[in-house]
């Protein structure tokens, strides 16, 4: 492509003005000068050939979002090849025919769509020299003129008057915050430090643009000035605009993101940021979320809650998706849907946690399981619905319950089903776990409950020394003793279940006493996991106990009469 010269020709082209000379000589009948023009209008053709598949192809190194992102400038550009082939065309329609109007009107075409060609091209290189990794325009600006400087491709004095530009535009910008009534504000202040490091980098440049290897330093103080002024910038944007309009923060800077790329405010590359950082904190709170929901729940309105959490995360995961997918160039209309996508995924969301925090607040209650109500524990049914309540079980192993679970029967007529329910001893562990997750306990408070587990662990073990196999009375039918021995076989399956429940419970404990070495959640997640699993095995060893005793103390049956 011709390059541009500061002329008071009729266009900026060197070329495209010899091109100009030579119509006019012809015009005036200046002799030898058709073929100059014929000869020279060829070379003119095959350069903008070349010029036009030249740019194409850098427009192509550059890749698809590259493209995208400057279709509406690259589209311009490519107009104005279009124009400047169409006025080389009517050139050589004179050139063929010898009809002055269509000289005339070539040369009128010619400076026309060179000048447009001129516009086009400084529009688009103006642009492109601001692209590159920072989201700071100016500091790819400055990254790209460095470099031209050292290839020869600037000259030193272009190049200092880049950098006096660019240090007044930021010492304005100083002076506008230190007359600005939220100079105080979060975020405001460090941008100002962040401004004056930019100012004195740009200062050290106009010192050193005749000597080019200086400017790399200088180039590394300008990206540590713009780094901190990105940062200040995210700290401002926390605090402005994360208060509304939703319940959520990293939501609402979302949505003020999107609002400020809708109004021009800000580029779409701010927008990207903050979904990149709600993205980043919806995952980590869905991981979070789904560690804790492994542990069981005794209660039906957790229960059904918990599918509906998961829901509303995916609903935040789709809304984020569809307004990244907007990118780079977002229509207003896209970014109203993505906005009431995300508001109507913090309303699901925050309609889940109203019922967790409802749940805590009535912590020490009984939930029935039938339809939520909360009731005093030492009420037998529901005062809502007059459903059966679930008993907390005894938390002393010394007085009956050899397992950490224990199922209390009601006045009420017996349900069919029966139900497992957490003692106070398992809840205190539980608990536990959460609270040094937390950082709500020290290490040593947390070793202390575990070890206090561990205590009435051996507690049961020594219980379990006691358990003796009833015996076989000698006064069976063959057929009785044969069901009595099956059934004391059963009891012996019992005592095995016991033993391996309680060595599975003291490595579930080891397991969460590993969690202090490097503080992973999900080490307390597997730990819980095995301990509850133990636990269940423990309980079912209390109700086959129950079952022995009961056969131990079975009176023989009567000898029946012939």
């Amino acid at each position: 492509m011709a390059e541009p010269t500061a002329t008071q020709q009729p266009t900026p082209s060197t070329q495209t003005n010899k091109l100009l000379e030579l119509c006019r000589a012809v015009l005036s009948g200046e002799p030898g000068k058709l073929n100059d023009l014929n000869l020279y209008l060829q070379e003119r053709v095959m350069a903008l050939d070349q010029a036009r598949a030249s740019f194409l192809e850098a427009v192509g190194a550059e890749g698809e979002a590259f493209a995208t992102a400057f279709r509406e400038s690259i589209d311009a550009v490519l107009e104005t090849f279009e124009q400047v082939a169409e006025a080389q065309g009517t050139l050589a329609m004179f050139l063929k025919d010898r009809q002055m109007v269509h000289l005339e009107r070539g040369i009128d075409q010619l400076i026309l769509a060179t000048n447009n060609m001129y516009v086009a091209v400084t529009h688009y290189e103006s642009r492109y020299a601001q692209t590159g990794p920072s989201q700071f325009p100016v500091l790819n600006f400055f990254t790209k003129a460095v470099a031209s400087l050292k290839a020869g491709e600037m000259s030193a004095d272009d190049f200092r008057l880049a950098t006096e530009g660019g240090r007044q535009f930021f010492e304005k910008a100083v002076e506008e915050i230190d007359q600005s009534s939220k100079k105080d504000e979060k975020g405001v202040p460090e941008r100002r430090e962040a401004c004056l490091r930019i100012i004195g980098a740009f200062q050290q440049m106009e010192r050193n643009h005749a000597e080019p290897d200086l400017l790399e330093l200088d180039l590394r103080l300008l990206e540590e000035g713009f780094a901190k002024l990105e940062a200040a910038l995210k700290l401002y944007q926390q605090g402005a605009f994360m208060e509304t309009p939703t319940e959520s923060p990293f939501v609402n800077w979302v949505i003020h993101a999107a609002e400020g790329v809708k109004a021009g405010q800000y580029p779409p590359q701010i927008l990207k940021e903050a979904l990149d950082f709600l993205e980043s904190n919806v995952r980590e709170a869905r991981r979070q979320f789904e560690s804790s929901a492994q542990v069981p729940v005794s209660s039906a309105l957790l229960q059904d809650e918990i599918p509906r959490t998961l829901e509303a995360f995916d609903l935040h995961d789709e809304a984020i998706a569809q307004m990244r997918a907007t990118l780079p160039n977002p229509t207003p209309e896209q970014l109203d849907a993505g906005i009431a996508a995300l508001s109507n995924a913090v309303s699901s969301l925050k309609g889940s946690a109203d019922v967790y925090q409802n749940v805590a607040d009535r912590e020490g209650k009984v939930l029935c399981p039938r339809c939520g109500q909360p009731n005093m524990p030492d009420v037998r049914v529901c005062t809502q619905c007059a459903g059966p309540l679930p008993r907390v079980a005894d938390p002393q192993f010394s007085q009956g319950a050899a397992s950490t679970f224990e199922v209390r029967e009601t006045d009420e007529p017996r349900p069919q089903r029966e139900e497992m329910v957490m003692t106070t001893h398992l809840k205190r562990l539980f608990d536990a776990c959460e609270a040094i997750d937390q950082k709500q306990i020290t290490a040593e408070e947390f070793l202390e409950v575990l070890d206090w587990a561990e205590g009435l662990l051996e507690q049961g073990e020594s219980q379990l020394e006691n358990l003796s196999r009833p015996g076989i009375p000698t006064d069976l039918s063959e057929e009785e003793e044969e069901s009595l021995q099956d059934q004391l076989g059963l009891v012996d399956e019992t005592v095995d279940l016991l033993q391996q429940g309680i060595q599975e419970f003291h490595n579930g404990l080891e397991v969460m006493r590993s969690y202090l070495d490097k503080r992973q959640r999900d080490t307390l997640v597997t730990g819980i996991r095995i301990v509850w699993e133990a636990s269940q095995k423990i309980y079912q060893v209390q109700r086959m106990g129950q079952l022995a005793e009961q056969i131990e103390n079975e009176p023989a049956p009567e000898p029946q009469e012939e």
